[in-house]
């Protein structure tokens, strides 16, 4: 056996779902193909919604027992500080199908936050009938992520 698959057997990736079962499951999923290529996975759920965050982390904070990584639920931002802190690289899963990641996808390249009142704009890339209006819109106060890649 060679030294790499050695190591692969000892290493633990964990997986943070974002509440739901509509997130839970693809996680399991994503836990089985981990598991299929001889890494050890770790699912980590929350234990309620409204739970304060931990104050210290969920691993033991020496280098030889981290995860080799943590795979968090995109909407799980909110935990990656806890693994930023102690330098645990990090992976955002989306969960949601495929239409819905092509229809976020061509929100942010359309800039769909820049649309004004009675404007509609059309969603490239998909069928020529989806546009959004202003209207359809619900604003979020936070604005666009910082330091994100600028859309096409």
């Amino acid at each position: 056996m060679s030294s790499s698959v050695a190591n692969a057997a000892e290493a633990e990736i964990w997986i943070v779902p974002f509440f739901g079962q509509g997130h839970l499951f693809p996680c399991i999923e994503l836990c089985k193909q981990i598991t299929s290529r001889c890494y050890k996975s770790t699912l980590i759920i929350p234990s309620h919604p409204n739970a304060s965050r931990p104050s210290k982390p969920p691993f033991n904070p020496e280098p030889e027992s981290r995860p080799v990584c943590v795979v968090i639920g995109v909407m799980m931002g909110w935990t990656a500080d806890v693994f930023k802190n102690f330098e645990v690289p990090i992976v955002g899963f989306f969960t949601s199908d495929a239409c819905s990641a092509a229809v976020e996808c061509a929100m942010w390249q359309a800039r769909i936050q820049d649309v004004k009142p009675g404007e509609a704009r059309l969603l490239l890339g998909l069928p020529k009938d989806i546009a959004l209006f202003e209207s359809d819109l619900k604003r979020r106060p936070h604005g666009s992520l910082p330091g994100g890649p600028q859309p096409l």
